[in-house]
């Protein structure tokens, strides 16, 4: 497997509806309303989530809330959506709108997001009485997407209980890391650490999957794990669904499978604009595990 593969470009434009409406009366993100109030544009979600990180976002749904002591409705709204906090990468512009639906607006065409990718999105509210203000900007960032891992899937010979499996990378002190992401996922369960310290907060993964047509991926957020020099990466594999016993009498094992396994890419990218990914290979180290 090669330690390095291209990463797609960052956040490709989409067409989108051409914006000709009116200017908000307040680019601010609270506006003065007539009589003395205040138009607050807040709790935005993507697909009910605040700042999702690593879905698949097949379709977005987009919602936020809206107050005004002075006004008793949105009258209309425009929701932007781009490759940048500032703005500067629109892939999206809805116009101005009255049909724009707070509980659920939902971009149509469906917009083709890119896999590994952020991409920020903000809303402008005109209230029923002409006031407006723009929210702050929020972003989702897509997971793999479909996309193939540049790993393969690994295990040991030790599949008649836990075990553990282990490598170790550099970063240069001379390239600073940016971001790193680490996808994966597992035939059976896993827990991952970096330097000693577990990745995320969830327990159990990958969860329940239907391991013959489809199986679920994670995205972490690892990138104040790692640290300047060498840094070790872990990963502690038990039976789960996958294989473990299940049921009365005894019960039942090997329900899918009779060798757990792991497939994971660690994708470090640096401020340069470089990237390198890590992934699972033939060099990985394995042994029992304290479990």
């Amino acid at each position: 497997i090669p330690p390095f593969f291209a990463v797609s470009p960052p956040c490709p434009p989409v067409p989108s509806p051409e914006y000709n409406g009116d200017a908000p009366t307040a680019r601010a993100h609270g506006a003065v309303c007539a009589a003395g109030g205040t138009v607050k544009v807040y709790a935005l979600k993507t697909n009910h989530m605040t700042n999702p990180l690593g879905f698949a976002m097949e379709q977005l749904v987009l919602t936020w809330k809206t107050e005004c002591d002075t006004a008793d409705f949105q009258e209309s709204a425009r929701v932007e959506i781009a490759c940048d906090p500032d703005f500067q990468n629109p892939v999206h512009d809805s116009g101005r709108r009255a049909d724009l639906d707070a509980i659920a607006y939902r971009p149509m065409p469906a917009l083709a997001l890119a896999p590994r990718t952020r991409y920020w999105w903000r809303v402008t509210v005109w209230v029923s009485d002409g006031t407006s203000a723009v929210s702050e900007p929020v972003w989702f960032e897509t997971g793999k997407m479909g996309e193939a891992f540049a790993g393969e899937f690994i295990t040991s010979a030790f599949t008649d209980r836990t075990f553990l499996l282990g490598h170790s990378f550099q970063i240069e002190s001379a390239r600073p890391v940016a971001q790193a992401r680490l996808y994966a996922s597992a035939a059976g369960l896993y827990e991952v650490s970096i330097n000693g310290r577990k990745v995320g907060n969830e327990f159990l993964a990958p969860f329940c999957n239907k391991y013959s047509a489809w199986m679920q991926v994670q995205t972490y957020d690892v990138t104040d794990l790692l640290a300047e020099g060498d840094n070790a990466l872990g990963v502690l594999i038990g039976d789960g669904w996958y294989k473990g016993r299940f049921g009365f009498d005894g019960g039942a094992s090997n329900l899918f499978g009779d060798r757990t396994g792991f497939i994971g890419d660690l994708v470090v990218t640096y401020r340069d604009g470089s990237s390198e990914t890590i992934s699972t290979d033939g060099s990985w180290q394995a042994a029992r595990s304290f479990v």
